[in-house]
Protein backbone atom coordinates (compact mmCIF):
# COMPACT_ATOMS: atom_id res chain seq x y z
CA UNK A 1 0.00 0.00 0.00
CA UNK A 2 1.26 3.65 -0.65
CA UNK A 3 2.03 6.20 2.07
CA UNK A 4 -0.58 8.45 0.65
CA UNK A 5 -3.71 5.36 0.59
CA UNK A 6 -2.29 4.33 4.02
CA UNK A 7 -2.27 8.23 4.87
CA UNK A 8 -5.94 8.74 3.78
CA UNK A 9 -6.77 5.65 5.66
CA UNK A 10 -5.41 6.62 8.82
CA UNK A 11 -7.48 10.18 8.41
CA UNK A 12 -10.59 7.70 7.73
CA UNK A 13 -10.12 5.71 10.52
CA UNK A 14 -9.80 9.15 13.03
CA UNK A 15 -12.97 10.84 11.78
CA UNK A 16 -14.84 7.20 11.93
CA UNK A 17 -13.80 6.15 15.14
CA UNK A 18 -12.20 9.13 16.69
CA UNK A 19 -8.75 6.86 17.01
CA UNK A 20 -5.27 7.61 17.38
CA UNK A 21 -3.39 7.67 14.21
CA UNK A 22 -1.39 4.06 13.61
CA UNK A 23 -0.16 2.61 10.32
CA UNK A 24 -2.71 0.26 8.88
CA UNK A 25 -1.44 -2.72 6.60
CA UNK A 26 -4.72 -3.61 4.92
CA UNK A 27 -8.45 -2.55 3.76
CA UNK A 28 -10.20 -5.33 3.38
CA UNK A 29 -13.44 -4.78 0.92
CA UNK A 30 -16.36 -6.90 -0.05
CA UNK A 31 -15.89 -6.19 -3.33
CA UNK A 32 -18.50 -8.24 -4.65
CA UNK A 33 -21.16 -6.10 -2.73
CA UNK A 34 -19.72 -3.16 -3.15
CA UNK A 35 -19.82 -3.61 -7.23
CA UNK A 36 -23.44 -4.90 -6.72
CA UNK A 37 -24.79 -2.07 -5.24
CA UNK A 38 -22.68 0.37 -7.81
CA UNK A 39 -24.12 -1.62 -10.80
CA UNK A 40 -27.49 -1.50 -8.99
CA UNK A 41 -27.50 2.27 -9.08
CA UNK A 42 -26.28 3.22 -12.48
CA UNK A 43 -29.53 1.09 -13.77
CA UNK A 44 -31.71 2.91 -11.67
CA UNK A 45 -30.08 6.20 -11.96
CA UNK A 46 -30.51 5.47 -15.82
CA UNK A 47 -34.27 4.14 -15.08
CA UNK A 48 -35.09 7.59 -12.97
CA UNK A 49 -33.67 9.74 -15.56
CA UNK A 50 -35.33 7.79 -18.48
CA UNK A 51 -38.90 6.08 -17.43
CA UNK A 52 -39.85 8.70 -14.73
CA UNK A 53 -38.21 11.87 -15.61
CA UNK A 54 -39.04 12.15 -19.41
CA UNK A 55 -40.84 9.03 -20.02
CA UNK A 56 -43.59 10.33 -16.96
CA UNK A 57 -43.51 13.97 -18.12
CA UNK A 58 -44.25 13.03 -21.46
CA UNK A 59 -47.23 11.05 -20.16
CA UNK A 60 -48.33 13.71 -18.02
CA UNK A 61 -48.49 16.75 -20.68
CA UNK A 62 -50.40 14.52 -23.53
CA UNK A 63 -46.71 12.89 -25.50
CA UNK A 64 -47.62 9.68 -26.50
CA UNK A 65 -44.45 7.80 -25.45
CA UNK A 66 -43.13 5.19 -28.14
CA UNK A 67 -40.05 3.74 -26.46
CA UNK A 68 -38.05 3.77 -23.29
CA UNK A 69 -34.55 2.30 -22.98
CA UNK A 70 -31.84 2.73 -20.00
CA UNK A 71 -30.19 5.54 -22.70
CA UNK A 72 -33.22 7.31 -24.37
CA UNK A 73 -37.35 7.53 -24.89
CA UNK A 74 -38.67 8.40 -27.68
CA UNK A 75 -42.05 10.83 -28.06
CA UNK A 76 -44.15 11.82 -30.03
CA UNK A 77 -45.38 15.14 -29.51
CA UNK A 78 -47.59 16.03 -32.06
CA UNK A 79 -49.49 19.11 -31.05
CA UNK A 80 -47.96 19.84 -27.80
CA UNK A 81 -46.95 23.95 -27.14
CA UNK A 82 -42.77 24.86 -27.37
CA UNK A 83 -42.80 24.63 -23.27
CA UNK A 84 -44.54 20.90 -23.03
CA UNK A 85 -41.88 19.93 -25.36
CA UNK A 86 -39.26 21.33 -23.26
CA UNK A 87 -40.29 19.97 -19.74
CA UNK A 88 -39.98 16.92 -21.51
CA UNK A 89 -36.25 17.66 -22.31
CA UNK A 90 -36.11 18.52 -19.09
CA UNK A 91 -37.62 16.18 -17.07
CA UNK A 92 -34.94 13.60 -16.96
CA UNK A 93 -32.35 15.97 -14.80
CA UNK A 94 -35.27 17.15 -12.99
CA UNK A 95 -36.09 13.69 -11.77
CA UNK A 96 -32.58 12.79 -11.15
CA UNK A 97 -32.20 16.16 -8.55
CA UNK A 98 -35.97 14.82 -6.78
CA UNK A 99 -34.90 11.58 -6.16
CA UNK A 100 -31.26 12.37 -5.66
CA UNK A 101 -32.57 14.66 -2.87
CA UNK A 102 -34.98 11.75 -1.45
CA UNK A 103 -32.38 9.73 -1.22
CA UNK A 104 -29.94 11.76 0.92
CA UNK A 105 -32.37 12.88 3.02
CA UNK A 106 -33.74 9.44 4.10
CA UNK A 107 -29.99 8.84 3.82
CA UNK A 108 -29.42 11.54 6.82
CA UNK A 109 -32.22 10.58 8.79
CA UNK A 110 -31.78 6.56 8.63
CA UNK A 111 -31.45 5.18 12.53
CA UNK A 112 -29.83 1.77 12.48
CA UNK A 113 -30.10 -0.61 8.80
CA UNK A 114 -27.20 -1.89 7.31
CA UNK A 115 -24.17 -0.52 6.01
CA UNK A 116 -25.26 -2.03 2.95
CA UNK A 117 -28.51 0.30 2.99
CA UNK A 118 -26.89 3.51 4.17
CA UNK A 119 -24.08 3.02 1.42
CA UNK A 120 -26.97 2.27 -1.48
CA UNK A 121 -28.98 5.45 -0.50
CA UNK A 122 -25.91 7.60 -0.33
CA UNK A 123 -24.39 6.23 -3.67
CA UNK A 124 -28.21 6.33 -5.20
CA UNK A 125 -28.19 10.50 -4.34
CA UNK A 126 -25.34 11.42 -4.77
CA UNK A 127 -25.30 9.63 -8.53
CA UNK A 128 -28.32 11.21 -9.33
CA UNK A 129 -27.53 14.71 -8.97
CA UNK A 130 -24.34 14.18 -10.23
CA UNK A 131 -25.87 12.72 -13.65
CA UNK A 132 -28.38 15.43 -13.69
CA UNK A 133 -26.26 18.05 -13.03
CA UNK A 134 -23.00 16.76 -15.48
CA UNK A 135 -25.72 16.53 -18.53
CA UNK A 136 -26.36 20.69 -17.62
CA UNK A 137 -22.78 21.35 -18.25
CA UNK A 138 -21.57 19.31 -20.29
CA UNK A 139 -24.28 19.48 -23.23
CA UNK A 140 -25.79 22.83 -22.89
CA UNK A 141 -23.47 23.33 -25.34
CA UNK A 142 -23.91 20.48 -27.70
CA UNK A 143 -26.11 19.64 -30.93
CA UNK A 144 -27.41 17.01 -29.46
CA UNK A 145 -28.82 15.60 -26.03
CA UNK A 146 -31.84 17.18 -23.55
CA UNK A 147 -30.85 20.47 -23.29
CA UNK A 148 -29.89 20.93 -26.77
CA UNK A 149 -33.65 19.99 -27.45
CA UNK A 150 -34.33 22.42 -24.49
CA UNK A 151 -32.91 25.50 -25.76
CA UNK A 152 -34.41 25.13 -29.04
CA UNK A 153 -36.02 28.06 -30.45
CA UNK A 154 -35.14 30.29 -27.47
CA UNK A 155 -33.30 33.33 -28.34
CA UNK A 156 -30.98 34.69 -27.45
CA UNK A 157 -29.63 31.30 -27.28
CA UNK A 158 -25.65 32.19 -25.51
CA UNK A 159 -27.58 33.43 -21.77
CA UNK A 160 -29.18 30.31 -21.68
CA UNK A 161 -26.63 28.46 -22.31
CA UNK A 162 -24.41 30.13 -19.81
CA UNK A 163 -27.14 29.58 -17.16
CA UNK A 164 -27.46 26.42 -17.36
CA UNK A 165 -23.44 25.31 -17.78
CA UNK A 166 -22.60 27.59 -14.46
CA UNK A 167 -25.78 25.81 -12.53
CA UNK A 168 -24.46 22.51 -13.74
CA UNK A 169 -21.40 23.18 -12.25
CA UNK A 170 -22.48 24.82 -9.07
CA UNK A 171 -24.83 22.03 -8.56
CA UNK A 172 -21.88 18.88 -9.63
CA UNK A 173 -19.09 20.25 -7.53
CA UNK A 174 -21.19 20.33 -4.37
CA UNK A 175 -22.10 17.41 -4.66
CA UNK A 176 -19.04 16.29 -5.30
CA UNK A 177 -17.46 17.61 -2.18
CA UNK A 178 -20.57 16.76 -0.15
CA UNK A 179 -18.77 13.47 0.70
CA UNK A 180 -15.38 15.36 2.07
CA UNK A 181 -13.96 15.66 5.42
CA UNK A 182 -16.46 17.95 7.19
CA UNK A 183 -19.07 15.23 6.25
CA UNK A 184 -17.26 11.76 6.35
CA UNK A 185 -18.46 10.88 9.98
CA UNK A 186 -21.88 11.37 8.37
CA UNK A 187 -21.48 8.49 5.67
CA UNK A 188 -18.33 6.29 6.79
CA UNK A 189 -19.55 5.69 10.10
CA UNK A 190 -21.86 3.11 9.33
CA UNK A 191 -20.11 1.45 6.41
CA UNK A 192 -17.25 0.97 8.48
CA UNK A 193 -18.65 -0.10 11.43
CA UNK A 194 -21.11 -2.74 10.10
CA UNK A 195 -18.61 -4.43 7.86
CA UNK A 196 -19.03 -3.24 4.44
CA UNK A 197 -15.18 -2.01 4.98
CA UNK A 198 -13.11 -3.46 7.22
CA UNK A 199 -10.48 -1.33 8.80
CA UNK A 200 -8.01 -4.30 10.88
Amino acid sequence: MSHVAGFQLVQLKEAVNGLPAEPIAELKTDLLTVAAIGITVYLLSAFIHEAIGHGLTAFLVGAKVLQITNAYVETDHTGLSAWAVRAISAGGCAANFIFGAVFLIWHRKLRGGSAHLRYFLWLLGTINFLKGSGYMFALSFASFGDWHNFLHGLEPKLPWQIGLTLVGITIHMATFFTPSAPSMNFWARPIVENGLWRLP
